[in-house]
């Protein structure tokens, strides 16, 4: 009868933990309305909603970290985190990482010069050979920019921030970035975006996914947690 009983627990014990939720891990950036600290500390924007409101249909725990881009692609691409929040889209990514279906939000990509720089842009990079250009570090610019990269004059650095503060000291003639970082992440006080101008055309229009690890076992749930994104272009208008 004892032995009946400790085989019924264990029983019961293993099917308890069977159910116990999965926790998947998470990273990203701090990106403006995507994903961003409030005044109390606590993760807010687009992508947290989407997660918080999945785990809780789906019945999973989740953690989100935030490191610089780079790192958070790299733990991805290694299986050292299970998702990346928000990358574009290229050749190059879909080779190290699986994409959701849906993507999340879009953004514009930029060119921005200081006011008094008379730079002549027309929607061909071929136009700026000439110029000194500025991007931030492991970010993707869309397929135009990848095709035409070779013949600019490419500058690095780690944040709107500095490509803005390299403009004003003229160490730049243009940079290129995506314009919800251009005006809504800038920290820098010594920044006057009076000081800058936003040159036009856009240079494209790129789409923000979910993207997950290769290493990982992940098929089943991104199909699951793909039923949760939503494309801007249909979701409800408040």
């Amino acid at each position: 009868m004892k032995q009946l009983f400790i085989l019924i627990f264990v029983c019961l014990s293993i099917h308890t933990l069977s159910k116990e939720p999965r926790v998947y891990e998470f990273v990203g950036s701090e990106f403006p309305d995507i994903l961003s600290y409030d005044k109390d500390g606590v993760l807010k924007g687009s992508a947290a909603e989407i997660i918080d409101t999945a785990s809780k249909k789906l019945n999973f725990k989740y953690k989100i970290s935030l490191y610089p881009w780079i790192r958070a692609t790299e733990m991805v691409k290694y299986g050292q985190a299970d998702i990346l929040i928000g990358p574009y889209k290229t050749k190059e990514r879909e080779k190290l990482m699986k994409f959701s279906k849906n993507h999340f939000y879009e953004d514009q990509i930029i060119l921005v010069s200081l006011n008094e720089n008379k730079v002549e842009w027309n929607g061909d990079l071929r136009s700026i050979k000439n110029y000194k250009v500025g991007v931030v570090r492991g970010w993707a610019l869309g397929k135009t920019f990848e095709k035409h990269k070779s013949l600019l004059e490419v500058t690095k650095a780690e944040s709107t921030d500095k490509l803005l503060q390299m403009l004003q000291r003229k160490r730049l003639d243009i940079i290129i970035v995506h314009k919800r970082s251009y005006t809504d992440d800038i920290k820098t006080k010594s920044i006057d975006i009076n000081s800058f101008r936003v040159l036009s055309p856009p240079l494209s229009r790129q789409k923000g996914y979910f993207a997950y690890s290769q290493e990982k076992e992940l098929d089943q749930f991104m199909r699951a947690f793909n039923g949760f994104i939503t494309p801007p272009s249909q979701r409800k208008k408040p």
